[in-house]
């Protein structure tokens, strides 16, 4: 059943790319590195019971269990077979995504699939393909950013698998992570995934303090790390969103743009943070951000996961804090042209 299902995904991809020998290649290669992955699944119970397993791995596998448990019975998600098994993998990462962007304009280069649409980033499963595929935009003059990944989601085309790449969170983002994208199963607009991410990211975060309330009571250590994390949040977005408007503005304001003076004034930015926002922050969450040396590529993930938190705070606490109520809201929103802009416009009205 799996080899039939993912080979009928492989022909309707490959319908759309028929004319790109290089994108059948991809595809190709994709699914014959997801076939190998779901092949080496195996359930979660028996992993557990494996007594060469480490205790920490044990502990997080239970956690998995339990807040699996929690957004299907709970948080009322969509159920699935996901997180019901494991995989060991050979490398610290499941993947690598690539990310390009114009080098004077702060805009995502796009990836165009059929069934779920568009994306900002393009996913290889070796590190040496997704560096290939880089050189070539590089040559370009492109903006480029490669990173690993330690999970994903399949949106609900296959029985995800836990993976050993994700045994390196802290519980409390192992349980965030998890949220996350059962959230994407349940919800996910086509074309529209910076506003899919911003929601998961919001909703996840909400609904890992519900789940820690509920395991360990609301002033637990773990819950006072999470509040604290929110602060967090809450600073860095609002300092983002107004650094890619800023941004946005300056390269189209800015007439003789060169690599000089690109670089001055996204170094503005590291010595902002460093002087003015991390002072602010509880915790070290964001320290990256300091020492990364930023380029259009590598900042547009801030604004895909990070940007323009408030408006579903805003949505939220409108509709009485409740994580239910503001799913479904969102979930009105599936059919609309631009996702982001009727949720602005909502709040308005709501």
């Amino acid at each position: 059943m799996i080899f039939k299902k993912i080979t009928f995904i492989l022909i309707l991809l490959s319908l759309s790319f028929i004319s790109s020998s290089c994108m059948l290649t991809y595809l190709a290669k994709s699914g014959y590195s997801q076939m190998k992955i779901l092949a080496s699944r195996e359930p979660i119970n028996e992993v557990i019971a494996n007594k060469n397993l480490t205790q920490i791995t044990k502990e997080k596998l239970n956690l998995v269990i339990k807040v699996r448990d929690f957004c299907f019975n709970e948080l009322k998600l969509k159920k699935t077979k996901n997180y019901s098994s494991f995989v060991q993998l050979k490398d610290n990462y499941v993947s690598y995504l690539l990310r390009v962007a114009p080098k004077y304009k702060l805009e995502s280069y796009k990836w165009s699939f059929p069934i779920v649409g568009s994306f900002p980033y393009l996913g290889f499963f070796n590190k040496n393909d997704a560096l290939d595929e880089e050189k070539k935009f590089i040559e370009k003059n492109y903006d480029t950013y490669v990173r690993g990944v330690t999970a994903f989601s399949t949106l609900g085309w296959f029985n995800d698998p836990v993976l050993s790449s994700m045994m390196r969170y802290d519980d409390s983002d192992l349980v965030d992570l998890i949220i996350h994208e059962t959230i994407h199963t349940t919800l996910f607009i086509k074309n529209q995934a910076s506003f899919n991410e911003k929601l998961a990211t919001y909703l996840a975060s909400v609904g890992t303090e519900l789940f820690y309330k509920k395991l360990e009571g609301d002033n637990s250590p773990t819950i006072k790390k999470i509040n604290l994390e929110h602060k967090d949040d809450k600073i860095f977005s609002k300092f983002i969103t107004k650094e890619f408007s800023d941004l946005k503005s300056w390269y189209a304001q800015t007439k003789n743009i060169n690599e000089t003076s690109k670089k001055i004034r996204l170094k503005q930015i590291n010595n902002k943070f460093i002087l003015e926002i991390k002072p602010q922050l509880n915790t070290n969450k964001y320290d990256h951000f300091a020492q990364k040396e930023l380029n259009n590529a590598n900042l547009l993930p801030y604004k895909t996961y990070l940007s323009d938190l408030s408006d579903f705070e805003k949505l939220h606490i409108k509709l009485g804090s409740s994580f239910h109520k503001t799913l479904e809201f969102l979930k009105t929103l599936e059919n609309v042209k631009n996702a982001e802009a009727s949720l602005k416009q909502s709040i308005n009205t709501l």
